[in-house]
């Protein structure tokens, strides 16, 4: 059962290490992190993310995920389940997990973008 979740990502500037330019994508594929998860340096797990909606903020994507392999740890992937997003070694983007049931806004204000990362 692989299903989809939608989270806010927050591309990392390139100052910080991240990624030049975020991907244009419709989709974008790598490993992910959790920040729960304690068999990180045994096992990693790639994240699908569909890009639904980009913001006047360019690092700012609201995107729906799910695992690549169904066989991944599927608990990961719950509200409020924050993750971080790499290309090899480098570190390029943050995320949380958005209940089900919450609107996003049109527009993200500084204080929401920072509660993100």
């Amino acid at each position: 059962m692989n299903t989809l979740h939608r989270a806010m990502i927050s591309w990392i500037s390139p100052d910080d290490g991240g990624r030049k330019v975020p991907p244009s994508g419709p989709s974008y594929t790598t490993v992910a992190r959790f920040e729960e998860d304690e068999r990180w340096n045994e096992s990693a797990w790639s994240l699908v993310v569909n890009f639904e909606k980009r913001f006047k903020d360019p690092r700012l994507l609201l995107a729906s995920i799910r695992f690549l392999a169904d066989e991944a740890p599927h608990d990961l992937l719950h509200h409020g389940s924050r993750f971080e997003l790499f290309e090899g070694r480098k570190r390029v983007a943050k995320g949380i997990v958005l209940p089900p049931t919450i609107t996003v806004p049109e527009e993200i204000n500084d204080f929401e973008s920072a509660l993100i990362g």
